[in-house]
């Protein structure tokens, strides 16, 4: 752009130049034909064509200096355009530059949350499930405890016949208990994965979408400005 104006500015420089010059020659023509006037009428005549050469002389180096004027502000019209054209384009891509780092940024922090929910959600999970054993482990000891107290009684006060009719009953009972105390653990962990693991997918489908539709419309942003800016620039280089 510098090298431009200072190309514009020799050529300015040139056309004054030429024009100055071709007045001063102008005006000793001029007096050369007033000096031969008063010697000759024939130099007279010679004198009114050197002037008339001379007059069209100024017309042509008037007529170039106004066409060098008309090509300069043409040039620096252009440019101003120009210099239009990339601020504008800078400041698009700084948009778009800010937009993309703003979404990177949603994403890393919706990640980020995800893992935590996920780490979260699996610690309660094992809790919860440590805590239903060690509550079966006591109930199954404390029905042990009854039951093997409820034989001693039992041994104590009836016959052999009877008391091994109640151990038999006995062992019945505990392996029933044990059996039903086994079937709620495995249901109530089964159903605690199953539901954290559809919230879990649940939520990764929710953010994938939302994800994808900010992509989607930061895209669809960037192309409306580009053919924005590219149709300014067409209609700019046009006119």
């Amino acid at each position: 752009m510098q090298s431009r104006r200072c190309r514009i500015y020799i050529i300015n420089y040139c056309f004054s130049s030429s024009s100055s010059s071709s007045s001063s020659s102008s005006s000793s023509s001029s007096s050369l034909s007033s000096s031969s006037s008063s010697s000759s009428s024939s130099s007279s005549s010679r004198s009114s064509s050197s002037s008339s050469r001379s007059s069209s002389n100024s017309s042509s180096s008037s007529s170039s200096s106004s066409s060098s004027s008309s090509s300069s502000s043409s040039s620096s019209s252009s440019s101003s355009s120009i210099e239009v054209v990339v601020v504008v384009v800078v400041v698009v891509v700084v948009v778009v530059v800010v937009v993309v780092v703003v979404v990177v940024v949603v994403v890393v922090v919706v990640v980020v949350v995800l893992v935590v929910v996920v780490v979260v959600v699996v610690v309660v999970v094992v809790v919860v499930v440590v805590v239903v054993v060690v509550v079966v482990v006591v109930v199954v000891v404390v029905v042990v405890v009854v039951e093997v107290v409820v034989v001693v009684v039992v041994v104590v006060v009836v016959v052999v016949i009877v008391v091994v009719v109640v151990v038999v009953v006995v062992v019945v009972v505990v392996v029933v208990v044990v059996v039903v105390v086994v079937v709620v653990v495995v249901v109530e962990v089964v159903v605690i994965v199953v539901v954290v693991v559809i919230v879990e997918v649940v939520v990764v489908v929710v953010v994938v979408v939302v994800v994808v539709v900010v992509v989607v419309v930061v895209v669809v942003v960037v192309v409306v400005v580009v053919v924005v800016v590219v149709v300014v620039v067409v209609v700019e280089a046009r006119s």
